[in-house]
């Protein structure tokens, strides 16, 4: 006598359905733009409003660059600002183009990486680590070179 042909039993099913849906679920139903990747996990934007914040915020600010990339579940956007001149970026500069920063930033991003570059040499990072001593003792501010801050040392200022 033939067997009856094998069914999966119903929770094989079930979890198949449950794994595939989102992937359908998630599926672009047109054409998707290119999103334009500078490398590996970041991508440049542009932030208007942020860039033009930041200039006015310091004279000396001769353009800007921000790259946003995802750390774990943090949205990071690293603003690299090229500073013109001989002097030291002082603290009340520095508080000026992070608050001009903060004040323009996305709702969704956590963290946020400052730094400066010398105008004559863009490879030049400018040490700000006096300027960053002078930030309010409230913040948990990184310096490695470039200053971490979180959203909510950002929102401090």
């Amino acid at each position: 006598m033939p067997h009856p042909p094998r069914r999966a039993p119903r929770a094989v099913l079930l979890g198949l359905i449950l794994v595939c849906a989102p992937l359908v679920a998630c599926a672009p139903a047109g054409p998707v733009e290119p999103t334009p990747v500078t490398t590996e996990g970041q991508q440049t934007v542009t932030f208007p409003e942020m860039r033009a914040a930041v200039m006015a915020a310091e004279p000396r600010v001769q353009d800007t660059g921000i790259v946003e990339n995802q750390s774990g579940a943090a949205r990071v956007l690293t603003v690299a600002v090229v500073v013109s001149g001989d002097d030291p970026v002082t603290t009340e500069s520095l508080t000026a183009m992070l608050t001009a920063v903060r004040d323009t930033l996305p709702d969704d991003v956590d963290q946020v990486t400052f730094l400066a570059r010398d105008d004559t040499e863009a490879s030049h990072i400018l040490d700000i680590s006096v300027a960053v001593d002078g930030l309010p003792d409230a913040l948990t501010p990184l310096y490695d070179g470039a200053l971490t801050l979180m959203r909510g040392d950002l929102d401090a200022l």
